[in-house]
Formats: C-alpha cells, sequence, structure tokens
C-alpha cells in the first residue's frame, strides 16, 4: 500500500539492480525480474536515478604506485577507468536506463592510509608520528589520483550521451550522502521533502548490527531506504 507521496526512486547498482563481482560470469548482467520492474516504474512517471561507488580504478592506480617500490608484488586485477565505463554504460543499456540520472564516487578513504603503509611501512590505520615527518609520506595523494579518474570518467560518460555525475570528494562516497543529495537536488527536491525519496541497495543491517553503507547513506539524507531483496515492493508504494 502507498504511504508517502514517493517523488523519486535512486538505486544502488551492483547487487541491487545487477549481479555483482560475486558472480564473475554475469557480473554487470540485470537481475531477475528487474528490467520489468524499472519497465513498470517508469510507466508511473517516478523518476530513477543510479548512486554507485566505484573505486576499483582508484585501487589500480594505487597498485601502480607500489609495484614503483615493489615490483615483485603480485598485481591483483583491478579495474581500470575504460573498464568500469564500459561495463556501467552496459548495464544501463541492458537494463533499458540510459537516460536516467547516474552518480559515480571514484575516491576511498583507505587509500590514504594504504599509500602511508606502503610507503613508510607503517600498518595500515597507522597516523605517522614524529619519526615519519610529513615530508615523508604522501599528503592527499590518494585524492589525486581520485580527482584525476573523476575527470577522466566523467569525460567518458558525456562522451557518451550519459545524464552521469562523477565525484572524487569523501562526502559522495556511501555511506556519505554526497550522491543521493545531489540527485534529489537535480530532481528539483527540497531538503525538507528528502524523505519522500527512496533509496534502495542490497548494504543494510546484518545479523550482528552492522549497518551497511548503503542504509547509513539513506539515513544519513533523510531519506527512505529500501533493502534490494524487497525491491519488488516499491511497485506497492508508488
Amino acid at each position: 500500500m502507498k504511504s508517502l507521496s514517493i517523488q523519486g526512486i535512486i538505486f544502488d547498482r551492483d547487487g541491487t539492480l545487477t549481479y555483482d563481482f560475486t558472480h564473475s560470469e554475469q557480473e554487470g548482467d540485470p537481475l531477475p525480474g528487474i528490467v520489468e520492474l524499472l519497465q513498470q516504474l517508469r510507466a508511473k512517471d517516478i523518476p530513477l536515478a543510479i548512486a554507485t561507488n566505484q573505486a576499483g580504478p582508484l585501487y589500480e592506480a594505487l597498485q601502480e604506485r607500489i609495484l614503483v617500490y615493489n615490483p615483485q608484488r603480485r598485481r591483483v586485477a583491478y579495474p581500470t577507468v575504460e573498464k568500469v565505463v564500459e561495463d556501467i554504460a552496459r548495464s544501463l543499456r541492458l537494463l533499458g536506463v540510459e537516460d536516467i540520472p547516474l552518480c559515480v564516487s571514484t575516491y576511498d578513504p583507505r587509500i590514504e592510509s594504504l599509500l602511508i603503509h606502503h610507503e613508510t611501512g607503517l600498518p595500515p590505520g597507522r597516523e605517522p608520528d614524529v619519526l615519519f615527518p610529513p615530508a615523508s609520506y604522501p599528503r592527499n595523494e590518494g585524492m589525486d589520483m581520485a580527482r584525476t579518474i573523476m575527470i577522466r570518467m566523467q569525460e567518458s560518460f558525456l562522451r557518451m550521451g550519459f545524464t552521469a555525475g562523477v565525484g572524487c570528494d569523501p562526502s559522495w562516497r556511501k555511506p556519505a550522502p554526497g550522491m543521493l543529495q545531489m540527485i534529489a537536488s537535480y530532481w528539483g527536491i527540497a531538503k525538507e521533502e528528502y524523505s519522500q525519496v527512496i533509496y534502495c541497495g542490497d548494504m543494510h543491517t546484518n545479523k550482528n548490527g552492522t549497518i551497511g553503507s548503503d542504509q547509513e547513506a539513506a539515513e544519513a539524507a533523510g531519506m527512505t531506504f529500501v533493502k534490494a531483496e524487497d525491491i519488488h515492493s516499491l511497485l506497492s508504494m508508488v
């Protein structure tokens, strides 16, 4: 039953609309029934959008940086900017929603700790002390990498004709609410009406009571959260 006047629905992508990396052969393909669901929602003239964290290219850039210092280190298959853009574009076409707004976060704050770790030998997460003065480790290098990736990714999406916003500010990476708020603002929705926007994602409260990034992002934005497993209930809410 409809309980509030829904002004828009924002979706996570991986694990919500499409198979995620745990299904390597089907990764990026629409989950069962999702294409039909999106068609039905669009028929009701409900604005739709996607907000997704995509820090893979940042970790690939970090890997290239680390390999300079440690050429023997085992290479991990992180996606490049081109791979992420190609995969998202393919997913949007398969889902039939090439024209909806898309927000992508390219940053992960953990990257700074990893840079410090590999540059100084400090354990990940430990801040440098007097033995490691500021000049001896990179400051904001991860952000610089993310900014470069952001520009390349934004340009790629625009060239392909997508309505996309790509950001590297920490406030954009879920569980921060920046991407969700940006989309609501793009739709012209007032902040006091954000509760009438739904964010649907697959990372929510688990059995241990830990809050996942999707649910946290929705709550931080003041939006209504719907678990991915309940995605088909959206039709009864609009």
